[in-house]
């Protein structure tokens, strides 16, 4: 209560509307791009590999491994378990195109994530997940601490004379991260 009342307290960001807009659109997207890349094609492999056909997991979200389903001579039951599982993986990847058709125009319209697409390897969605989680980078003074607000420092362990560097923090945002 001291330090509040001596405004000795640090004062917490708050991003502002639209970053905030942006974070949530981001954080959907890669939580869906989550569940058709991993959730539902593990899902889909293990039933597969409980009724004896064992496949790669990558090989199901292809064309051919498509193809290959649908030849398959599944029990009713187990085709039916099969087929809502595909549906799922569709309707995942129907919205995460829903959503990057969003956050796209974002990209070529802000010029906070046009400057962010100059960096070699990012993106228009790319931009837009950076500039959600970092927010305004003007609120930091040094790089490093934008690389702490990430999670990608790594431990530093000292005692007396040695000092040596160890894994990753991973402090900072996962989501980031």
């Amino acid at each position: 209560m001291l330090l509040l009342a001596k405004e000795m307290l640090p004062t917490s960001w708050i991003p502002p509307e639209d970053v905030q807009r942006l974070r949530d659109l981001t954080r959907l997207r890669q939580a869906v791009r989550h569940d058709r890349s991993t959730r539902w094609p593990q899902r889909l492999h293990a039933i597969l590999a409980h009724e004896g056909w064992p496949c790669s997991r990558g090989e199901l979200l292809s064309n051919k491994g498509r193809r290959w389903l649908d030849g398959l001579a599944l029990d009713t039951h187990v085709r039916a378990l099969v087929d809502a599982h595909v549906a799922m993986i569709d309707a995942t990847t129907q919205q995460m195109a829903e959503l990057e058709r969003e956050l796209r125009p974002l990209a070529c319209s802000d010029r906070r994530l046009v400057a962010l697409q100059e960096i070699y390897g990012v993106g228009p969605v790319v931009a837009c997940h950076l500039l959600a989680e970092i927010g305004a980078a003007r609120r930091f003074r040094r790089a490093e601490q934008i690389v702490r607000l990430s999670g990608l420092d790594p431990v530093v362990l000292e005692s007396a004379d040695s000092k040596r560097r160890s894994k990753l923090s991973k402090q900072g945002s996962p989501h980031l991260r």
